[in-house]
């Protein structure tokens, strides 16, 4: 048994002496028990703490926190995709209307303005056309884009943009057509056009040669019978000269030359059998065929053309009907 003796230094006339009775070496495992029982009771308490202020985590695999963050980023990006979506259709759907409003426009003006001036215009050209006033350079035109713009919009787009898909198609159809009627009109023109001009060109060099040949008549009589009385045939022919420079020559009169002049010769050559008994009355009498011939052609390329464009003038009817009909049809 060890003694350990505190002296206190500060009183020295009062001594207090401790007396522990202890072994050294159990003081010792003590202190380190009772640090060890304060470290781990500590450590519960923190674990406490920290569960007391933390919930359970959903997943084993995965904390509350990082959970949570992932969620949301899906959860916004769904959002995003979803608005982009809506925004997307709203975007189509103006784009649908604003494209049924510009169809329907552009429809519109052509039925208002385009296609009753254009058949009415073709009617007009067919019943003022003749022989004498011959064919127009160009068929009539209208300064007018209303088709191209109607055909160059999306058709794929403007199907879905209406109800009644039918009638757009048979609308598409008609406005189609006329719009290929239009090269059409300008091709048919142009080919009746250039074949006029040529029997034109025939027409009149006949023409000149069938003055002269009458000219050449008349001074034949004069130079045989000078002071003598003048033949009928004399008369005829002088009166047709006379009137064709008076009243035929640059003038648009081939329908008056033809039946004042040329027919009425030829009828009095074959009646007085001038063509048998007199050279010249033989070859006015041919050259005079040939221009019948000649004027007939021309009468039936002008009888043709008229024809056709009555037809064109029905045919642009009959689609303005048409087309009447399907927009009343479609549901803008």
């Amino acid at each position: 048994m060890d003694t350990l003796s505190i002296i206190n230094n500060y009183n020295q006339t009062d001594i207090d002496t401790i007396t522990v009775n202890l072994n050294t070496y159990e003081i010792i495992d003590r202190l380190d028990s009772l640090n060890t029982h304060l470290e781990k009771g500590f450590t519960q308490i923190e674990t406490a703490i920290v569960n007391s202020n933390a919930k359970k985590d959903y997943l084993p695999f995965i904390s509350n926190d990082a959970l949570f963050s992932t969620l949301i980023t899906v959860i916004i990006f769904s959002l995003g995709i979803i608005i982009n979506i809506l925004l997307k259709r709203r975007d189509k759907r103006i784009l649908r209307s604003e494209m049924r409003s510009y169809i329907k426009h552009h429809i519109d003006e052509m039925l208002a303005g385009y296609t009753p001036v254009l058949k009415e215009a073709y009617l007009k050209l067919s019943n003022d056309t003749t022989i004498d006033s011959g064919i127009p350079m160009t068929p009539p035109k209208l300064l007018s884009n209303d088709f191209q713009r109607i055909l160059s919009v999306d058709i794929v787009e403007l199907h879905k943009a209406v109800v009644n898909k039918k009638s757009l198609s048979g609308l598409i159809s008609q406005i189609e057509f006329l719009n290929r009627l239009l090269d059409e009109v300008q091709f048919y023109h142009e080919r009746v056009l250039e074949d006029t001009k040529k029997h034109r060109s025939q027409l009149e060099n006949s023409i000149y040669q069938y003055i002269e040949l009458l000219a050449e008549f008349i001074e034949h009589e004069d130079k045989i019978n000078p002071e003598g009385e003048r033949s009928e045939a004399y008369n005829l022919f002088n009166g047709g000269i006379l009137k064709y420079y008076t009243e035929i020559a640059g003038q648009r009169e081939l329908q008056k030359l033809y039946d004042e002049i040329i027919r009425t010769n030829q009828e009095f050559i074959v009646t007085s059998q001038l063509y048998k008994t007199n050279p010249l009355g033989q070859k006015i009498a041919e050259l005079g065929k040939k221009l019948s011939h000649e004027f007939s052609n021309l009468q039936g390329i002008t009888t043709e053309f008229k024809e056709q464009y009555n037809s064109f003038s029905e045919l642009v009817n009959k689609a303005e009907s048409s087309i009447n009909k399907k927009v009343a049809e479609i549901k803008w």
